[in-house]
């Protein structure tokens, strides 16, 4: 049995251990993997391990001995669903390994905006603090959570875990769910009465066709001039342009990333460089932890799939 892993290293940057998968066979692990490199690389593989490596339907069709793909994530779209299904191939994802990590990361997003703690540290660093003749001072106004809405928007797991920790905080709970998966810590509410009411809206919901780029300026206009705007989901669900407006107009108060539309982003981007948006590179995902689990799920699905068996499976 060959594995092939072929983009490893936003994986397994090298904290972790690829061993785990060798007894089932022969495995040949690439960091990362052109277009260009896939079909050399693959063309033994029975199983192949891929993150954000574009398989195409193209590209299939020259994989003969391919037997099993597992995407090394929740997502999928960099995967042609239809050439694996004319195929026979399956097809698993990973999920719910990340979904305490993210929602961590989630609220380390809400945090930075509200209690603006590296501001602060940077302040007192750059020596403000001692210019000062009080024991303390503070350069913007800070937030308290208590009886803020946190408005979720997409209840899967990590939205539920999103509005048990915002019930925590002291939070009000209000969410809006396509798929009709509900929260015991909050109320459902129309997308409407959602984005009206909100002081912070979170998305936690995944990418179609049909929800690309919604978050777009008629969105935005619809929410408080004070509310904040979080995204640890796809980056593509946001209209960056109309979310650049939205910020340098004071339409709403703030943003804060983890995900961008085209990543690696590029300086270009228009929300580089504003002011009231937070900017993490897509790491909600990876403590050392959350990667480790998805390895185990990694394991898991190899086993399971010899044993005749296939979990997570989206073809």
């Amino acid at each position: 049995m060959n594995i092939c892993v072929l983009d490893a290293y936003t994986l397994n940057p090298g904290d972790l251990n690829w061993d785990i998968l060798n007894k089932y066979g022969k495995l040949s692990i690439y960091n990362q993997t052109l277009p260009t490199e896939i079909v050399e690389r693959a063309i033994d593989a029975d199983i192949l391990i891929v993150n954000k490596v574009v398989l195409s339907a193209e590209i299939i069709a020259q994989l003969s001995k391919l037997k099993y793909v597992i995407v090394s994530a929740t997502g999928y779209n960099n995967i042609d669903i239809d050439a694996f299904r004319k195929r026979n191939i399956p097809v698993s994802n990973i999920v719910n390994y990340g979904t305490e990590a993210v929602a961590q990361h989630t609220f380390a997003l809400i945090l930075a905006l509200c209690n603006k703690v590296e501001e602060h540290n940077i302040a007192v660093k750059e020596g403000q603090w001692e210019k000062t003749t009080n024991f303390c001072f503070w350069n913007a106004p800070l937030i308290e959570l208590k009886n803020k809405k946190l408005g979720i928007i997409g209840m899967g797991s990590i939205g539920n875990k999103v509005s048990e920790i915002g019930k925590a905080f002291g939070m009000d709970i209000i969410y809006y769910s396509k798929s009709g998966k509900k929260s015991v810590f909050g109320t459902e509410t129309s997308l409407e009465f959602l984005l009206q009411n909100a002081d912070v809206i979170t998305l936690h919901t995944h990418l179609s066709t049909d929800n690309e780029g919604f978050v777009n300026l008629d969105f935005l206009r619809k929410l408080k001039k004070s509310a904040f705007l979080i995204n640890t989901s796809r980056g593509k669900l946001v209209n960056e342009a109309d979310l650049h407006f939205a910020l340098v107009n004071n339409i709403i108060s703030g943003a804060a990333l983890d995900t961008l539309a085209e990543e690696p982003v590029r300086l270009k981007n228009p929300l580089i460089g504003v002011k009231n948006c937070i900017i993490t590179p897509h790491i909600a995902w990876a403590p050392v932890e959350t990667r480790n689990r998805m390895m185990e799920m990694i394991e898991y699905n190899i086993h399971s799939f010899l044993e005749g068996t296939i979990q997570s499976r989206i073809v």
